[in-house]
């Protein structure tokens, strides 16, 4: 494969916003003869505490976190032999313009990080084997997620995100 740029590539960061999934494919796999090219490197893939189950009124995003985070995991299992680590960042609610981009409300997540300490987290994690790193707790989360049938989930995520009227 040829490389893609004539500098070393050392960290590649995917933070898309708009449609999750085209560009963080797109991009791992443009800078990966890059990427292998100067190993040890890294990606950081931004997913959400919204990939862990269907959220209604915010169907397409957390769909497409979802896959950010099911990619994510399969190509770190893949590049990991060739020097490429592969992060799913999982930030949690954190102070950003998001709510205000997305046209979000207040909602249950009164709580928020601020935005070094999770790119702080990130980079801390880097070199040590996590493919996915938050600084949130998430266990409960996803154990809701897998444990209690899909109507339940749907309905009690529904009433966290059901926009005001």
């Amino acid at each position: 494969m040829q490389k893609v740029f004539d500098f070393a590539i050392d960290i590649m960061i995917s933070f898309a916003s708009l449609v999750h999934f085209m560009p963080s494919k797109l991009q791992c796999y443009a800078f990966y003869p890059d990427l292998v090219a100067n190993t040890p490197s890294a990606v950081i893939n931004v997913s959400s505490q919204a990939a862990f189950q269907p959220v209604p009124f915010m169907a397409v995003y957390a769909a497409s976190k979802a896959f950010v985070q099911s990619f994510s995991q399969a190509i770190y299992g893949e590049w990991q032999e060739k020097g490429i680590e592969v992060q799913t960042l999982v930030p949690g609610p954190t102070k950003t313009e998001f709510d205000e981009k997305a046209g979000a409300y207040d909602s249950a997540l009164s709580y928020r990080d601020e935005p070094e300490k999770v790119v702080d987290i990130s980079l801390k994690n880097l070199g040590h084997g996590s493919p996915v790193v938050s600084p949130v707790n998430t266990y409960k989360q996803r154990w809701f997620a897998g444990t209690f049938p899909s109507a339940m989930i749907i309905k009690t995520v529904k009433k966290m995100f059901r926009p005001p009227n």
